[in-house]
C-alpha cells in the first residue's frame, strides 16, 4: 500500500509465499540506489509497487525494517514523471526469508569399530536452513564420495575410506558455514579401526644360560593391535595369570622364577590371544640352568 511517508506491506517471492515484511520510504534525490544488508544473501524479485512521491519535508534516506529471519534487500527507486515528483517506482529486489539450520551431524557406515580394510562411509548432514548450509571435511586420506548435495531441506556431504591401522584415533571433521551463523560449526567423529597385533615374543634376563639359584624374569611381549592382546604364560604346564601390562601400543607380561636344578629345560610358552586371530598365537622359550 502506497502512502506519502512511503510504502510499507507485506511482500512475496514468485511462489506467492510470504518472506518478509517490509517498510521502505523514498530516496532523497539524486540517490538512485542503496542496499541494505540484514543477515545474509540474495534472491529473486520480490515485488513492485507504485507510489506518490511526498514533500520535500518527508524525503528521507531509504529504511528498511525486515522481520529478524530476513536476509537482505537492495532497493531502487525510478522517477517516471518530467517534474521528478510523482510516480516513482520501489522496487524490492532482493528480499528473502531466512531460517538457521540445525548443527551438522556424522554418521558412519558400518558403525562402531570396523576391522582393517573395510570401506567406512562417513555421512555429514546438515538439515534445515534457508539458504541451505555449506559443508567442508578435515579428514586424513579421504576421497569425497559425492561432492555435497543438497535435498528439499538439508545438505549431505560424504566421505570414503578405507580402514587402514594408521587411521585408528584419527578425527574426522564436519564443518558446516551458513550466513546466519556468527561462526561455523563443527562436529568430529574419531576412527576406531580394529586390526591384529605382531606375534608375541618371550625374552629373559639374564640371558643365556644361568647358574642354579639365580632368579630369572620372562617377559613376554605382543606389540601393536587395536584392541590390545591378552597375555598368559604357561611354564611346564603350569599356567601364570600375572597382570598384563598395557603401554600405549603394546602389552608386557612379566613372571620371575627362581633357577634351580629342576628348571633346567623347562619350557614357557607365551600365549597371546586377540579377537582378529583364529586360535591363541604362541612363541616357546627353554631354560638352560648350570649346576653348582
Amino acid at each position: 500500500m502506497c502512502t506519502k511517508a512511503g510504502l510499507s506491506g507485506n511482500f512475496t517471492n514468485h511462489s506467492g509465499k510470504r518472506t518478509c515484511a517490509t517498510t521502505c520510504t523514498m530516496f532523497q534525490s539524486g540517490i538512485d540506489e542503496q542496499t541494505i544488508m540484514s543477515r545474509t544473501g540474495h534472491r529473486s524479485v520480490q515485488g513492485v509497487r507504485k507510489y506518490k512521491r511526498p514533500s520535500d519535508d518527508q524525503l528521507r534516506d531509504i529504511s528498511n525494517v525486515l522481520e529478524p529471519n530476513c536476509k537482505s534487500s537492495k532497493i531502487k527507486t525510478e522517477n517516471n514523471s518530467s517534474d521528478g515528483k510523482e510516480n516513482e517506482k520501489c522496487h524490492i529486489v532482493e528480499l528473502q526469508s531466512q531460517n538457521s539450520p540445525s548443527k551438522p551431524a556424522i554418521t558412519q557406515n558400518p558403525k562402531g569399530p570396523v576391522n582393517e580394510n573395510t570401506t567406512i562411509i562417513l555421512t555429514c548432514e546438515i538439515k534445515g536452513g534457508n539458504p541451505l548450509a555449506n559443508i567442508t571435511w578435515q579428514c586424513n586420506e579421504s576421497t569425497p564420495v559425492n561432492s555435497t548435495r543438497t535435498s528439499a531441506n538439508s545438505s549431505i556431504s560424504l566421505v570414503k575410506l578405507i580402514a587402514r591401522k594408521w587411521l585408528n584415533g584419527i578425527a574426522c571433521n564436519c564443518t558446516g558455514s551458513h550466513p546466519a551463523w556468527t561462526q561455523q560449526n563443527s562436529t568430529s567423529i574419531v576412527l576406531n579401526i580394529r586390526y591384529a597385533p605382531a606375534l608375541p615374543t618371550i625374552t629373559q634376563i639374564p640371558r643365556g644360560p644361568v647358574i642354579e639359584g639365580t632368579m630369572v624374569v620372562l617377559t613376554c611381549e605382543i606389540s601393536g593391535g587395536n584392541p590390545l592382546a591378552t597375555i598368559t604364560l604357561i611354564c611346564d604346564g603350569l599356567t601364570y595369570m600375572p597382570s598384563n601390562i598395557n603401554l600405549h601400543d603394546k602389552v608386557l607380561s612379566r613372571i620371575e622364577l627362581n633357577a634351580t636344578k629342576t628348571s633346567d629345560g623347562k619350557k614357557c610358552i607365551c600365549s597371546g590371544h586377540h579377537p582378529l586371530w583364529a586360535e591363541n598365537k604362541e612363541e616357546g622359550h627353554t631354560l638352560i640352568v648350570y649346576c653348582k
